[in-house]
């Protein structure tokens, strides 16, 4: 959902509409990236394989 949101404030700012604010965009950028680093270590865990001594 992000993702959308974010592909959305780009758009509107090529477009250059007077309803873009960059403030509330970078708001967004920043949880996009909190989410998928959070996503990604996730991911690395399930990864690797724990050995029983």
């Amino acid at each position: 959902m992000s993702v959308v949101v974010n592909a959305m404030a780009l758009v509107m700012y090529l477009n250059n509409d007077p309803s873009f604010e960059l403030s509330s965009s970078l708001v967004f950028v920043a949880l996009m990236v909190i989410v998928s680093v959070g996503y990604f270590f996730i991911l690395r865990g399930y990864g690797k394989r724990k050995l029983n001594p």
